[in-house]
């Protein structure tokens, strides 16, 4: 079964016994039994053998024998493991077997525990190893992940799509005063005179306000619209709902809703800021469109920290949700808009929860809803937020 010489001294014999060699043959998982400090192969199963190709390996030292899987921690866990008598476990752990001279192999991911044996004297004598390729329930994880963003992303530009005409409707403004205050600017400088001049400076400084305001809107609806990993770093809660909550109003306010915000300074989370914004941008537009006809239209967004956790409400004084709406809110594909697609507070809940926050919502008093999200607040300063 294998040549190769090993010392006498790591020899353990009868490992394992015949019972548990027929056991481990037939088992859908790895075994393999390594004796000494250099792993010397005792024993391998059949699903241990079709991991490494056949090679031969009885006799021979673990990193001997797959001399590939020196760099890839194996070692380290192995020697560990013997030094310290104390169990491990690895997963997934990327196993890539290379055949020597070629640059491609066997790139696979097992998920291991390595336990010691022991003499009867307490000294670890070798490692019993087991374990299971999780290859393909890891590349099946990798593309949920993948679909995951992809709807995020879907979500994200359907909720852009509803700003577009109001979007386009607030641009027109600044970028019409824009030219305005140039055309008459010009006109002020051609006469001539410092009275003329002055009254040339001022309007150029509101062309450049209506232009930095112009330039906020775009910002906001690009990086609301941009798809791109997930890139959690600290970030202040204030400053990034303060955001959204400006690219939501744009041109509500005109239309008779009243708002009141209130956000904590300070509320400091790691997040991925897009990703919260989306969050923050989805919960105000649903609260404004719940308003939609009702006699007072009131939006209430607040900040605050409350037990080591940030904490955003979202108000507002609509109609309220009945007991069949509220158990299905959260529910992917149920809507109560036309055109809806149902979405929308199913991924929010799913972007708060992957934060280690919780969303939820409850009756507001006076009538009305309210829209809650936690996020754990972390101790450290701001970073840049890219």
């Amino acid at each position: 079964m294998g040549g190769g010489r090993r010392d006498s001294a790591e020899h353990a014999p009868d490992l394992p016994p015949g019972i548990l060699r027929e056991l481990f043959e037939q088992a859908p998982g790895f075994v393999a039994i390594t004796i000494g400090p250099s792993h010397v192969f005792e024993y391998v199963n059949a699903a241990f053998r079709a991991l490494v190709d056949d090679r031969d390996l009885i006799g021979r030292p673990f990193f001997e024998a797959l001399p590939e899987l020196a760099e890839q921690g194996f070692k380290a866990v192995r020697d560990n493991v013997f030094r310290t008598g104390v169990p491990v476990r690895t997963g997934p752990a990327r196993f890539d077997l290379r055949d020597p001279g070629q640059a491609a192999g066997t790139d696979r991911y097992i998920d291991a525990i390595y336990y010691p044996i022991s003499r009867e004297d307490g000294a670890v004598a070798g490692i019993f190893f087991t374990g299971y390729d999780i290859t393909e329930q890891r590349a099946a994880q990798e593309q949920v992940e993948l679909l995951k963003t992809e709807l995020i992303h879907v979500s994200r530009g359907s909720a852009m799509g509803a700003l577009a005409t109001t979007l386009a409707h607030e641009l027109n403004q600044p970028l019409t005063a824009i030219s305005s205050y140039l055309a008459g600017s010009k006109r002020l400088l051609e006469r001539g005179g410092d009275e003329h001049i002055q009254q040339a400076r001022e309007a150029l400084e509101l062309a450049l306000s209506s232009a930095h305001r112009a330039g906020e809107i775009i910002r906001g609806l690009r990086e609301m619209t941009m798809r791109g990993g997930t890139k959690r770093i600290a970030v202040d809660l204030t400053e990034t709902v303060d955001e959204a909550v400006r690219l939501a109003l744009v041109g509500a306010e005109q239309s008779g809703l009243v708002s009141h915000i209130s956000l904590e300074s300070g509320l400091m989370v790691e997040a991925d800021r897009i990703h919260i914004q989306q969050v923050v941008l989805n919960l105000v537009k649903n609260a404004i469109e719940a308003m939609t006809g009702c006699p007072v239209r009131e939006l209430t967004v607040r900040a605050s920290a409350e037990g080591g956790m940030a904490r955003l409400c979202v108000g507002d004084t609509g109609t309220g949700l009945t007991p069949a709406v509220r158990e299905t809110l959260f529910e992917p594909f149920f809507t109560t808009k036309d055109g809806g697609m149902g979405i929308g507070l199913p991924i929010s809940r799913t972007i708060i929860e992957s934060h280690g926050g919780q969303l939820w919502a409850e009756d507001r008093e006076g009538g009305g809803t309210l829209f809650i999200f936690t996020l754990p607040l972390v101790d450290h300063g701001p970073e840049e937020n890219g």
